[in-house]
């Protein structure tokens, strides 16, 4: 092999390399907003997820979206078969969940967030009064990452 396709193959590893680097940096994209007892909900970060119920099931039975906003408080959203929107507050990491709401609102997903949590987008429309706690609004969210729920914050 010649010096000038060892570089050429050089320079195409790199490209791939930053390539693939600064699509695992893309941030969230979050349009909308979300008012949490009176006060908006500034999102940094989502991160989505889906429940499958046995080897053959085709459709999740539960889809979920997590919206961080960087500083420890997280919101929790959960449709049951495409159903019932539940809706959990995290005040703080380490605390637990309080729910805020259950079928308050409405959750659309497109995509496969176990296959390609990056592709996945969707919306969020909320109105939710439960646990001491109000939240209202309507986001559309993309680009999330994938929510790890066997650990705690998702991450």
């Amino acid at each position: 092999m010649t010096d000038s396709k060892r570089t050429a193959q050089g320079r195409a590893c790199f490209a791939l390399l930053l390539l693939g680097a600064l699509l695992a940096c893309r941030k969230s994209e979050i349009k909308g907003s979300l008012t949490l007892d009176g006060a908006e909900f500034d999102v940094k970060e989502c991160r989505v997820g889906q429940l499958m119920l046995g080897a053959q099931a085709t459709e999740p039975a539960q889809r979920f979206v997590l919206l961080d906003d960087g500083g420890g408080r997280q919101l929790h959203f959960g449709d049951e078969n495409r159903k019932q929107l539940s809706v959990y507050y995290v005040a703080a990491q380490g605390q637990r969940p309080v729910l805020i709401g259950s079928d308050c609102g409405t959750l659309s997903m497109q995509g496969d967030p176990a296959q390609s949590p990056d592709s996945v987008r969707g919306a969020l429309e909320v109105s939710c009064k439960a646990g001491g706690h109000t939240l209202s609004g309507k986001v559309d969210y993309a680009h999330c990452k994938a929510w790890n729920m066997l650990k705690p914050g998702g991450r």
